[in-house]
């Protein structure tokens, strides 16, 4: 999966095709909006059927191959300003209701969610967090363990916590081994988040 790629629609297909080829993908670019989530994933290890898309979400039902468990996975990129991100959190409430599968969350949200996610720059407010944390705690998520950097974007003058992964109650029941690391950074000015879930043991596949 790639956040904030640049790419433009037209030449998804031969950059694809060059960094990940024989996977599948989905991306929400379009003609006037370069590319901002590309979504890949390999056939032979996972389907994947897109339900929602948006500027800000990916969300579909995947199913892993080898254990024929199906979950509900959400890409987010969230918008640079705090109004523009409305309608990302009612999307994400909205996918929330009625759910009976695993689910997990993750991406660039764009927003911090505590006090303590930001060094440099103005404090963070009260008001700055309310939406994300209201949105998380009325869907009934939770932020996955992790390994790794606890700051997660720098301009080198500012850093601060906006990429995140969260479960559902049911995810640790399918995917008990599941793992997220924050690697080290490289070009890019996030840090990668790494998400594995290799078949569990006690799995009781349905």
């Amino acid at each position: 999966m790639f956040f904030g790629t640049k790419v433009k629609d037209q030449n998804i297909p031969m950059v694809m095709g060059r960094i990940c080829p024989n996977w599948q993908y989905i991306h929400n670019a379009t003609a006037q909006e370069r590319g901002r989530v590309i979504m890949c994933w390999h056939p032979r290890h996972y389907m994947f059927n897109m339900i929602h898309m948006t500027d800000q979400i990916i969300h579909g039902e995947a199913i892993q191959i080898s254990t024929n468990t199906k979950f509900l996975i959400t890409f987010i990129y969230g918008r640079n300003q705090e109004e523009d991100r409305g309608p990302l959190w009612m999307d994400i409430r909205t996918l929330s209701i009625s759910l009976e599968d695993p689910w997990c969350i993750l991406g660039d949200f764009n927003a911090v969610l505590h006090q303590g996610d930001r060094i440099g720059g103005v404090d963070v407010m009260d008001s700055e967090t309310r939406d994300f944390a209201e949105c998380i705690q009325a869907c009934n998520l939770q932020e996955f363990q992790y390994e790794g950097a606890f700051l997660t974007w720098t301009n080198k003058i500012i850093w601060s916590k906006i990429d995140r992964a969260f479960d559902n109650e049911l995810w640790y029941e399918a995917f008990s081994f599941t793992h997220v690391q924050l690697l080290t950074q490289g070009l890019s000015d996030h840090t990668p988040l790494s998400l594995s879930f290799p078949p569990s043991l006690n799995l009781n596949p349905g």
